[in-house]
């Protein structure tokens, strides 16, 4: 992926995020309904696809487990993810926790 592709996604990112704290109350949302957990599974899913999105086949490699077989990401694919998942925990944050108001922080 180039880097004007990922702008374009990390440009959507921004926008759903958007929409979501416009659709929603985040402060009645996080005071009912969800938890640190919740959130991180969010940011987790987001960074995970701009991931994917990247690095298509190249995303995953195998780990053997015992009899079972799990997979993850590779050694480029993850320091992708670290970065991805950083810049969208921002931007929820900066968006949806703590949103400008009339121009101020």
């Amino acid at each position: 992926m180039d880097y004007t592709t990922l702008n374009r996604t990390l440009s959507v990112v921004r926008s759903l995020i958007i929409w979501w704290g416009r659709l929603f109350n985040p402060k009645i949302i996080f005071n009912m309904k969800t938890n640190d957990s919740n959130v991180m599974e969010f940011i987790s899913e987001i960074a995970t696809q701009l991931t994917e999105l990247n690095f298509h086949e190249d995303t995953f490699v195998p780990t053997p487990v015992g009899l079972l077989q799990e997979v993850k990401f590779t050694e480029e694919a993850q320091d992708f993810f670290n970065e991805r998942y950083d810049e969208v925990e921002t931007l929820f944050t900066n968006l949806i926790l703590n949103p400008k108001e009339d121009g101020k922080q």
